[in-house]
């Protein structure tokens, strides 16, 4: 856990140095973009696609071990799936906000 976190951090940290923004006000955009339990699952799912797709590309287990190997490759489809769900989710639940119930 805290290496995860040592890394968003320096990811933070290049992305500011990169882009130019201050930090206050990348960090108050990433807030906004995950204020909702719908953004973060979504942020979420992707983190474990990418991580999950690395992970299978360069590890061995999956191989070595074939049980591990049908559990890691059926669950990229069952995230792909479940990303499906969250951004029809989202497209239903922000049209209704940006519409206010008329057409």
């Amino acid at each position: 856990m805290r290496r995860g976190l040592r890394y968003l951090v320096i990811i933070n940290n290049w992305l500011t140095r990169a882009v130019g923004i201050p930090r206050s006000i990348f960090n108050e955009y990433l807030r906004e973009i995950f204020d909702d339990w719908l953004t973060r699952a979504a942020g979420i799912v992707f983190v474990l696609i990418v991580g999950l797709v690395i992970f299978n590309t360069v590890s061995d287990l999956p191989e070595k071990y074939p049980l591990f190997g049908v559990f890691n490759y059926s669950l990229v489809p069952v995230l792909f799936i479940a990303g499906g769900v969250i951004f029809v989710l989202a497209i239903l639940k922000y049209s209704d906000r940006g519409n206010n119930g008329t057409s």
